[in-house]
């Protein structure tokens, strides 16, 4: 159970870092990360979250789906800036 604790803590703060970077890439309508970084991450996100899924680990999918999102957030606003 303390594992399962210490795995929602790490997401929850993780996750809201890049909340906070995925505000400031809307506030300021362009992303900051290199579109060959963005696709790599969105790639990588997509491969463990299957694993995750796979392996029956809700806290990693979650995680993974999200940073996934972000990635693709990010993607679109380095497309829409060209």
């Amino acid at each position: 159970m303390a594992e399962e604790l210490f795995g929602v803590i790490g997401l929850l703060i993780l996750t809201a870092s890049w909340f906070s970077e995925a505000y400031q890439t809307v506030k300021e309508n362009k992303a900051k990360v290199p579109i060959t970084f963005a696709c790599l991450y969105l790639v990588a996100s997509a491969l463990l979250a299957y694993h995750a899924f796979s392996i029956n680990d809700s806290i990693f999918v979650i995680l993974n789906v999200i940073t996934g999102l972000i990635a693709l957030m990010n993607i679109y606003y380095i497309i829409q800036s060209k």
